[in-house]
Order: C-alpha cells, then structure tokens, then sequence
C-alpha cells in the first residue's frame, strides 16, 4: 500500500445504488479541505499537489494497480 492511495474497501455496481466504500479519512476529503481552507499558502497547496502526485505515479507506473 502507498501512503497516499486512498484503499478502496467495497463497492455497489447494481443500479439505481451505485455507491462505493474507501478508507476512513480523518481529515475528509480534499474538496472539504479546500474549501475549508480556501486561502491555503502556496506552498501547503504545492506540497498537496506533490503528494497527490506520487500517489498517482504508484497507480500508474504498477501492472497491478491494487498492490499499491
């Protein structure tokens, strides 16, 4: 697992419930924050977006995304 994938637990792909369930996120999620916080320094935003980034290389650069 990668500290910054988000581990998804389950999901429902039978319509109209199609729901899915991840991890438990303390902080909520990033659109919270965001908006929460809509003045965040330049460099906290810079080192989400590093973060975010690393995240998605694991997926992308993985034969199996899941092993992440």
């Amino acid at each position: 697992r990668h500290p910054n994938v988000l581990q998804m637990l389950g999901a429902c792909i039978v319509p109209p419930n199609l729901f899915y369930i991840t991890e438990y996120i303390p902080q909520g999620s990033l659109d919270k924050v965001l908006k929460q916080y809509p003045h965040l320094d330049i460099r906290v935003r810079l080192s989400m977006a590093i973060e975010i980034t690393r995240g998605l290389v694991c997926i992308y650069s993985l034969t199996s995304w899941f092993l992440c």
